[in-house]
């Protein structure tokens, strides 16, 4: 016996369709966030150069009462410099592809396009942070292993080096509120971290979610929290080092920054480009489109002194 049922349908039919696209995944592009922004004049060569002149030491012996004058100082100055890269990727659309797909394929692939130059620019700067000369390896942990996971006196330790060092703080105090379940959060330094760390920080004393500060203004969608004087940001795209500790586990890198710790170059009138190319300029038949992204950039730690590679793996 003929019987039409689901199998027997032909499969537009069997199909159920919107024109409504999933969410991509993107992660929290945390690391560029606290740079200083540099911008390169086009035409001016292949170097870029910032320089910090160093502080003069305390005068603390009093001028005498006599013809004898105090020999002169100099100044000297630190000279940091950086060469700007270029970046990009690109995709060849074919003429079926964008004129019978039923989902709107061009779109998606500026958008996809779009976040993996914005992913990219944040893993460059992450590693960059990554090759600090500043490393402070947690060793206040029960772990057991050699570089344990992080306390409160890992963190305590860090950011009195960062004090000791003058660097200054980069959010503002959020004052107390009367509402049950929040804490005022101090001036605070900023850790760019990896996701993995979440339940590791809250297991820290004195840990504050950022759903109990008092004032949700301004907060940055990948804050989790506070510890002291330092508010954690995370990211999926966060540093680590797979397998680096004593026994093997992963190593994650937390950095800890200050004000004008670091900075990213932009050059100028090249900052990020997208281009499309229509087919009747890269074929005969003009049945190959061209979308890609290209950049120049580059980013550097400015002052070692004032951020710190916290190194950690994470509990038993």
């Amino acid at each position: 016996m003929n019987i039409v049922n689901t199998e027997s349908l032909p499969s537009p039919t069997q199909i159920a369709w919107t024109d409504k696209m999933l969410s991509i995944e993107v992660p929290g592009l945390i690391h560029g966030m606290l740079a200083m922004d540099k911008k390169m004049s086009a035409n001016s060569g292949y170097i870029f150069r910032v320089s910090r002149t160093n502080r003069l030491e305390n005068a603390m012996v009093p001028l005498e009462d006599s013809p004898i004058i105090p020999p002169p100082i100099n100044m000297s100055r630190v000279d940091i410099d950086v060469r700007p890269k270029f970046y990009g990727k690109h995709m060849i659309l074919t003429e079926q592809a964008t004129l019978l797909n039923v989902d709107p394929v061009m779109n998606e692939a500026v958008k996809v396009l779009g976040i993996q130059m914005r992913t990219t620019m944040d893993a460059l700067t992450r590693d960059a942070l990554a090759a600090t000369a500043s490393v402070y390896n947690c060793t206040g942990g029960q772990n057991a292993d050699n570089i344990t996971e992080m306390t409160r006196a890992d963190i305590g330790r860090v950011t009195t080096m960062l004090k000791r060092q003058n660097a200054r703080t980069i959010t503002n105090m959020v004052g107390g509120a009367m509402k049950i379940g929040t804490g005022p959060v101090r001036n605070c330094y900023v850790s760019l971290s990896h996701s993995d760390m979440s339940d590791q920080l809250e297991g820290i004393q004195g840990f504050l979610h950022a759903a109990n500060y008092p004032s949700q203004n301004s907060l940055s969608e990948s804050e989790w929290g506070t510890v002291g004087s330092v508010r954690f940001m995370l990211s999926s795209e966060g540093s680590k080092d797979a397998g680096a500790s004593g026994l093997g586990r992963d190593v994650y890198n937390n950095f800890f920054a200050g004000m004008e710790a670091y900075f990213t170059l932009r050059l100028d009138k090249y900052t990020a480009q997208f281009i499309h190319r229509p087919g009747i300029y890269d074929s005969p038949y003009a049945n190959f489109d061209t979308v890609c992204w290209k950049m120049c950039t580059a980013s550097k730690v400015a002052n070692d002194r004032w951020i710190s590679k916290v190194r950690c793996t994470l509990g038993a």
